[in-house]
């Protein structure tokens, strides 16, 4: 095997999937003579793939095994969707914009997203000829429909405060209008907002039809497989789209495979038990154990495997719930950030794999700045024990009590566990609860809780490189009572200014100042405590090709990302 990988410039809005440098050093160097196998840093990423496997063949299953999905089904309207929903929402649906490698945004189903001079107008020119899996064609009428219901309803509404009017100006052109600068709109498109659904399963505003059951659990997209079959918690299993719009660079028709199946493996041992046993083709992992031990498989050449080359990389951090205590006292949230030593949560809660973050940027982002620049406070355990102190005089002798939410993973109960121990020794008494990650997502949306220990993933939280891409979880005006998206809910108006600011404009020079503000103005309020990046892989049978090297649908390429498209992805018999 051949390991095939380009240095990007701009990291994309994406997932990150990076293995720390540290632990791929050996794997740089790797013996060319095992199996024709090499692996090429990128970046701290890694591809160990087949360069050389032939031209696809057409025909044959995948079975993708994932660590979770939805509670709430596959509506893009109002389904709360984690990073797993987003590897099972490609099989169906298609997105109005992708990213590219270069971090820019691609259009997908549209031909072209075009902004007049101020960003406040955006024409849409949508793909001729392409139609849902009922028929219905995909038009203005369907895409302008999807867009004005998530103006109207559902957890994308707030995303989408900023539009005014949504109107269709021509058979396959929409115009969308703003009430205020929206200069990185298109990259709204290329998550949970943007992905089309069958404009029949979408209910017309102050109406109860069509069932909203059918939308969440039969959903209908433009995706090149159709639905069949979903067994909640256990497996989601979609068929050949016969019709789909795109075809290969020969012109043959995609996809190549005639089914994709989606089991539902939540621990990581069980996972890579059914890979290794060959009743799964291809696994998600964000476990560092499995990272170092696939590492090593694909180094010698039995599996292959790809991290991402140069993506922003999720965080594991803690998000408390300021507007309840006991995180509404700023003080409360100062003795966590001084109490905890990342270094030490790296080392022995992730075999140093996963680096100590201090930020919602890593150091490869332009906008980074040190943490000592943003103000964020450096591990200090005397610090942490006055301030311990001082709380307890103002709260009648008092200790810091509070419980947090993670979820059934071992290595993170470990990790839990660990900060726990951290406080002890200046008096701090957690009570570790225990959740599946659906219902963690509905306590963060609804505020029923005090803590969370929360991993972002997918495009979920702090994994884009752009600074607004988390305005609805950082800058929105936050529903203290309801559900909201800001999950900590800290009204900063500062912060809501800075991105504001940037909206107005495109040039990189004013997104990095408001990276910087984003930056200094977590530091401040301490809504989020950090605790470290997140590093993923994607694992493949040898005969599983196409997912990594993909292109947009002009030829454009895309990022190798954890969350794939699947349309050129193949199997050798």
């Amino acid at each position: 095997m051949k390991s095939q990988a380009s240095a990007r410039v701009w990291r994309a809005a994406l997932p990150g999937v990076v293995v720390a440098a540290g632990l791929l050093g050996a794997a740089c160097s790797a013996n060319t003579s095992n199996q024709g196998q090499t692996g090429t840093s990128v970046e701290g990423g890694m591809q160990f793939v087949d360069a050389d496997a032939g031209p696809p063949v057409a025909g044959g299953s995948l079975a993708f095994c994932i660590g979770g999905e939805t509670a709430t089904g596959w509506d893009p309207t109002t389904s709360q969707w984690v990073s797993s929903s987003y590897n099972v929402a490609n099989s169906v649906f298609d997105p109005l914009v992708a990213v590219g490698s270069d971090g820019e945004y691609v259009p997908y189903l549209l031909e072209s997203i075009t902004p007049n001079e101020d960003f406040t107008v955006w024409t849409l020119k949508i793909r001729p000829g392409i139609t849902f899996h009922n028929g219905t064609a995909l038009d203005a009428e369907a895409v302008a429909k999807n867009i004005k219901i998530r103006t109207e309803r559902g957890i994308i509404a707030t995303e989408f405060d900023p539009i005014e009017s949504v109107e269709e100006t021509g058979d396959l052109e929409v115009t969308v209008t703003m009430e205020t600068p929206w200069s990185t709109f298109p990259y709204a498109l290329t998550a949970q907002a943007g992905y089309m659904q069958a404009p029949e399963q979408i209910a017309t505003p102050g109406t109860n039809d069509p069932n909203p059951q059918e939308a969440t659990r039969n959903p209908i997209g433009t995706g090149p497989f159709k639905f069949v079959e979903w067994v909640q918690d256990k497996e989601f299993t979609a068929r050949k789209n016969e019709n789909y719009w795109q075809k290969d660079a020969d012109g043959n028709a995609l996809p190549y495979l005639e089914e994709i199946s989606f089991p539902v493996l939540v621990d990581f041992q069980s996972r890579n038990q059914s890979l290794d046993s060959g009743q799964c083709d291809v696994l998600e992992t964000t476990d560092a154990a499995s990272i170092q031990s696939y590492t090593e498989k694909a180094e010698a050449g039995t599996v292959q495997m790809y991290t991402d080359d140069g993506l922003e990389p999720g965080k594991i951090f803690i998000t408390l719930n300021t507007s309840k205590p006991p995180f509404d006292d700023p003080k409360a949230r100062e003795i966590l950030a001084y109490g905890i030593d990342t270094q030490q949560v790296s080392d022995d809660g992730f075999l140093g794999v996963f680096p100590p973050a201090s930020g919602p940027f890593s150091k490869s982002n332009d906008a980074y700045i040190t943490p000592e620049e943003a103000g964020y406070p450096s591990y200090d355990l005397e610090k942490a024990r006055q301030l311990h102190e001082e709380y307890k005089a103002e709260h009648n002798g008092e200790p810091l009590k509070f419980s947090s939410i993670i979820p059934p993973v071992t290595e993170y109960q470990q990790v839990a566990e660990l900060i726990r121990q951290m406080g002890q020794p200046f008096g701090l008494e957690v009570e570790i609860k225990t959740e599946d990650q659906p219902t963690i997502v509905n306590d963060l949306v609804t505020g029923n809780y005090e803590s969370s220990g929360t991993a972002s993933q997918g495009r979920i939280l702090f994994t884009s490189p752009i600074p607004d891409g988390d305005y609805i979880f950082i800058a929105s005006e936050p529903v203290i009572d309801g559900v909201s998206l800001n999950f900590a809910r800290y009204d900063n108006p500062t912060l809501r200014q800075c991105l504001d600011d940037m909206r107005k404009t495109d040039d990189r020079a004013a997104w990095k100042t408001a990276g910087e503000c984003v930056q200094k103005e977590l530091a401040k309020s301490l809504q989020y405590i950090w605790l470290v990046e997140i590093r993923n892989a994607v694992v493949m049978q040898n005969n599983v090709h196409g997912f990594v090297d993909q292109t947009a649908p002009d030829g454009q390429a895309l990022p190798d990302s954890p969350n794939p498209f699947y349309a050129q992805v193949w199997k050798k018999n």
